[in-house]
């Protein structure tokens, strides 16, 4: 059996397109990315890529579409009629609008986030692929901290990542997030999931 690792990394994410780097993320000393390994907490590749590392090692990776939030898949693609998104009989312009991040539920009330992709005069075009699919992801950063769990640590994260559903990973997880504009939790108060975490 694995042990389930206690780690804490700094790290900028970039998106790689057209051999630029775009950064659009970063885990600061401050505010570090905090996960236990072996829950599927973060993505498996990222995953795999930390683990091995021991404190105070730095690192830099690349992850493909397929290794982190897939291709993107075109079946994950609606066009709604534009009505459904008004209120009192106004379309809701102050939500709805273009690259807006808003939660949809299905019929049997699981929650989605979609990406307002378009808006014509009758219809709104929403992506519910992840808003980093289809992308290349470069992570540069160091291990602060990759230690054995204590039963404690492991207890406090199951409890974060069941009780939070939006962001967690950290002791404070729950108490706030906003969403950037790539649909990743923002670290404004040190419990965001940001970028590699898996969902």
């Amino acid at each position: 059996m694995t042990d389930n690792k206690y780690i804490a990394v700094t790290y900028k994410l970039c998106l790689i397109e057209d051999e630029r780097l775009i950064p659009i993320e970063e885990a600061t000393q401050e505010n570090p990315f905090v996960f236990i390994s072996g829950f599927g907490f973060t993505l498996n590749d990222f995953e795999n890529n930390i683990v091995p590392l021991e404190k105070g090692e730095k690192f830099d990776f690349v992850l493909l579409p397929e290794q982190a939030y897939g291709i993107i898949d075109e079946d994950n693609i609606f066009e709604l009629n534009r009505e459904l998104f008004c209120i009192d009989g106004k379309f809701d312009e102050k939500n709805i609008f273009i690259d807006a991040i808003i939660p949809m539920r299905d019929e049997n009330g699981q929650l989605f986030r979609a990406r307002v992709d378009d808006i014509t005069d009758d219809k709104v075009k929403l992506d519910f692929n992840h808003p980093l699919a289809g992308k290349t992801l470069n992570f540069i950063g160091s291990v602060l901290e990759n230690r054995i769990a204590t039963n404690a640590e492991i207890e406090s994260f199951i409890n974060a990542m069941s009780n939070d559903s939006c962001c967690g990973g950290c002791a404070n997880a729950g108490e706030g997030c906003d969403m950037t504009e790539n649909g990743c939790c923002k670290k404004d108060n040190g419990n965001g999931k940001g970028c590699c975490h898996n969902g």
